[in-house]
């Protein structure tokens, strides 16, 4: 088998995988989910099948770098567009990833009170997302100032993903609305403290 073709299967059984977890997040509580049950749900339960994964945290860690990978392979080569701009396209771009598995991530973000180290071990990949999406924008992330930018556009995101829970339109027009917003509001108060230049990627 060529190495093309070993790449196009492990990104189908991942996407398998993905989707039994989530499935399986929608249809019970995701304390309840047990590793095998998705593994067998992906059709990766005969005996010396390979199991990337090995607890459930992990699965969620694995899913948020394939969300990254797969906005980064839809999002090409950046555009010619002020960085708020291609911030923007970049999130619409995560969440039309992120959609197919809404319900179930739903599901988990419910339960997230009731599993704190799942919440707390996700800190550092959404902080690793915002810094791979700033830099596809043309965003510098270097030194503190670039350590707050991507807080900020963190704090954006998730309140983008607030909306987009709850976002029953076929085109996520709440969603584009509260990222938009978000978006015009941090620019708005990085411009104030001097963490962007007016017309410019920042430096």
């Amino acid at each position: 088998m060529t190495e093309q073709a070993d790449t196009a299967h492990d990104t189908a059984s991942y996407k398998a995988i993905f989707t039994a977890a989530f499935d399986l997040a929608a249809e019970m509580p995701w304390r309840q989910v047990a590793l095998d049950d998705i593994y067998r749900r992906a059709g990766l339960s005969d005996a010396g099948t390979t199991r990337p994964f090995r607890c459930k945290l992990s699965l969620l860690l694995g899913f948020a770098s394939w969300v990254d990978e797969e906005v980064a392979v839809m999002a090409g080569e950046a555009d010619n567009l002020a960085p708020r701009d291609q911030l923007f396209d970049l999130m619409m771009l995560r969440f039309d990833v992120l959609n197919p598995f809404r319900d179930g991530i739903a599901a988990i973000v419910k339960s997230l009170p009731s599993m704190p180290m799942t919440a707390f071990a996700g800190g550092p990949g959404l902080a690793k997302s915002m810094r791979t999406t700033l830099t596809q924008a043309g965003v510098s992330t270097a030194g503190l100032a670039g350590m707050l930018r991507g807080k900020g556009l963190a704090f954006v995101y998730l309140t983008a993903v607030r909306a987009w829970l709850d976002d029953d339109s076929l085109d996520l027009s709440a969603t584009m609305k509260a990222l938009d917003q978000g978006l015009v509001k941090a620019e708005e108060l990085a411009l104030s403290v001097g963490l962007a230049s007016s017309g410019s990627a920042e430096e």
